[in-house]
């Protein structure tokens, strides 16, 4: 790109100083299209990189992509196969894709779980027979920096946002740390978060204020035959919350619950970061009990292992800044 004067193309710090009337004629050289044409985050109860293909570069509209003539791969760049917690080239044989809201691109989800933000994601796209891949790996710390933090950022200015993805990638080195993933690279580096300290009561009232004044009843509902042990958060796939129970009397139902050892557990999947303070409804032996993430964090911040802590409390954190972007 530059400017035309005369018949000189000059770059743009390069332009002569102006003596009199001149005629400047801006010279642009036309980027080519490319098959991947983006990418966002996705926030639901997994995290989650969506890759944005545009159907017209390989002639097509996106009413007339298919699994027939869409492939796609993903694989790992930089995290051991014994410690990835996501089986990423499984999803790709899924060959799942959504239309955007505006109707222009192929969405494709590469999900990645807590500790796996700055692990990089190796992904090549087929789509009637033309091929792109990724120029590097990429991970949803560089879709932060490049979309939100950096000085450059298209979003750099929406407060709350900037505040969501701080809290988040916070929210992803606590998890590291705690399941030992790149620890050497935290989603929180370089990053200007300082977590504050989350009391017990800061969770009691986030959860009242989600769900209008109740908190969690299992010991008040919970079924004679049946005895809560544990509740669980899982943090290495989507947001799954699990409670666990024994079997006390043979009244014990076990309809509809999964057995683990010498428990039997109800859980509930796919919890958003915004609803992680809000009551989910368990059924066990025809009791309906209600439990939420935050519960579990607020047990998680008090544990004795302070890396445990940490991430109970960043739970917390990543919670209230994704009720203040989403609701």
């Amino acid at each position: 790109a530059g400017w035309k004067v005369g018949e000189t193309t000059y770059a743009p710090s390069e332009l002569p100083a102006v003596t009199g009337d001149v005629t400047y004629t801006a010279q642009f050289t036309a980027k080519p299209k490319t098959l991947i044409a983006g990418h966002s985050l996705s926030l639901d109860g997994n995290i989650g990189i969506n890759f944005y293909l545009d159907p017209s570069v390989a002639g097509l509209t996106v009413n007339e992509v298919t699994k027939d003539n869409l492939n796609y791969t993903f694989a790992w760049a930089d995290v051991e196969t014994t410690k990835a917690k996501v089986n990423v080239a499984e999803q790709a044989n899924q060959k799942n894709f959504r239309v955007s809201e505006d109707g222009k691109y192929i969405i494709i989800t590469c999900y990645v779980c807590a500790a796996e933000m700055t692990c990089g994601v190796n992904a090549t796209f087929t789509l009637n027979g033309k091929t792109e891949s990724e120029s590097e790996p990429y991970t949803v710390r560089k879709y932060c920096d490049d979309s939100v933090l950096s000085e450059n950022a298209q979003y750099k200015d929406d407060t709350e946002l900037v505040e969501l993805v701080k809290a988040m990638l916070n929210y992803g080195a606590m998890a590291q740390t705690v399941f030992s993933i790149k620890t050497y690279d935290l989603a929180n580096h370089d990053l200007d978060y300082g977590m504050q300290a989350v009391a017990p009561d800061d969770f009691v009232n986030a959860i009242k204020s989600a769900n209008d004044g109740a908190e969690n009843d299992v010991a008040a509902n919970l079924p004679d035959s049946a005895g809560f042990k544990t509740a669980s958060l899982v943090f290495l796939s989507e947001n799954t919350l699990r409670l666990y129970f024994e079997k006390r009397t043979d009244a014990f139902s076990t309809a509809g619950l999964t057995k683990w050892n010498d428990y039997y557990y109800a859980q509930v999947t796919d919890i958003p970061a915004a609803k992680l303070d809000n009551l989910q409804a368990f059924s066990v032996s025809g009791a309906t009990l209600h439990y939420s993430a935050l519960d579990y964090a607020k047990a998680l911040s008090a544990s004795p292992n302070a890396n445990n802590a940490a991430l109970g409390q960043a739970t917390y954190w990543y919670n209230q800044a994704a009720n203040a972007y989403f609701i």
